[in-house]
């Protein structure tokens, strides 16, 4: 730990491939380890460092992320609903024309949904580390039903009737019109990606867990999107809304995949010495 390689014995390394608590214990193990061996080497005189010179150490090194991460959890649960509600009220504050002509009880009903699982999703990310994690199956049916349903909620038929371009532009229009809301709803929910993405305690669990911030951000997004757009062909959800919803969480996994197959590259060569 003091070297910053991890655990010497092939054991310990094949443990820490397979639980998670001990792959978050070492990552915070490893930082303190190595802040207490620099002011060893640069105080050889005293026999064991003060509690000051720990917490000055300490507060040099970590980053912006990590000072974020070590906030309350109430700290940190605040945070994310402020940067959650940024679409949402950027959507009332813009929104569509045709609001008050939109079923009532369909609207709360998928503002419900996508706020939920948010929610839920915001649940299992910002979960303390002390507390046990929830069952995988819990993780994959929040992340599955996060991913599927934009999709479900755009196949269904429009709840308003409008008028048809005519046919020679009604193709151009239909995708122009969703590249623009594709891209303001990505934009909307980037500050919530961004935020969240640095409040979570825990990143084991991948690849699912990983992407926690990014499936919550772009629902978040959806909720903004669906008060602001006042199109409800299900084509132009399909194609300008329901995507949202698959592009942030691959802008999150990407860098992800390629982290852990490098510590995993490391492990490995670890393992063969």
């Amino acid at each position: 730990m003091l070297d910053g390689d991890g655990p010497a014995s092939p054991e310990a390394l094949r443990h820490m491939d397979e639980c998670a608590a001990c792959q978050s214990l070492f990552a915070h193990g490893a930082d303190l380890a190595r802040v207490l061996d620099r002011i060893q080497a640069a105080q050889p005189a005293a026999p064991e460092p003060s509690f000051a010179d720990i917490e000055s150490e300490l507060g040099k090194g970590p980053s912006w992320r990590r000072r974020l991460a070590e906030l309350s959890s109430g700290a940190r649960w605040g945070l994310a609903a402020s940067v959650l509600m940024v679409p949402v009220l950027l959507g009332v504050a813009m929104h569509r024309h045709n609001l008050s002509e939109y079923p009532p009880a369909r609207m709360l009903a998928e503002l419900g949904a996508l706020a939920g699982l948010a929610l839920a999703s915001c649940w299992i990310w910002l979960r303390p580390l002390y507390k046990p994690q929830p069952n995988h199956r819990v993780l994959w049916a929040v992340l599955g039903l996060g991913l599927a349903l934009p999709w479900i909620l755009s196949l269904q038929p429009a709840a308003l009737s409008e008028q048809t371009p005519a046919a020679s532009v009604a193709a151009a229009s239909d995708l122009s019109r969703a590249a623009r809301c594709f891209f303001f709803g990505t934009e909307m929910a980037l500050p919530a990606l961004l935020m969240l993405a640095t409040l979570g305690r825990r990143h084991s669990g991948f690849p699912g867990f990983a992407i926690l911030p990014a499936t919550a951000a772009a629902l978040a997004g959806l909720v903004g999107l669906e008060l602001h757009c006042p199109v409800a062909s299900p084509s132009h959800l399909l194609m300008g809304h329901a995507p949202i919803a698959v592009v942030l969480p691959l802008l999150l996994l990407l860098p992800g995949l390629w982290s852990h197959r490098r510590r995993r590259m490391i492990r490995r060569q670890q393992l063969q010495r």
